[in-house]
């Protein structure tokens, strides 16, 4: 998750609001929705996100 530039503070709120069992806001729902998508669909391997990240511009 860090290689697609989520912070350490996105994760502390993560774990702030499983320990509260509060729901996490739709933004950061919405934008891990999209990361996991992708994971999927690339099928989750190594070279396959690095490739990824190369056509997207993210490395």
């Amino acid at each position: 998750m860090w290689a697609n530039g989520i912070q350490q503070s996105t994760f502390d709120y993560l774990k702030e609001c499983y320990d509260n069992a509060s729901r996490v806001s739709d933004t950061v729902h919405e934008t891990l929705s999209k990361l996991f998508y992708s994971y999927l669909v690339v099928g989750g391997m190594p070279e396959n996100v690095f490739a990824q990240n190369l056509r997207a511009g993210g490395l």
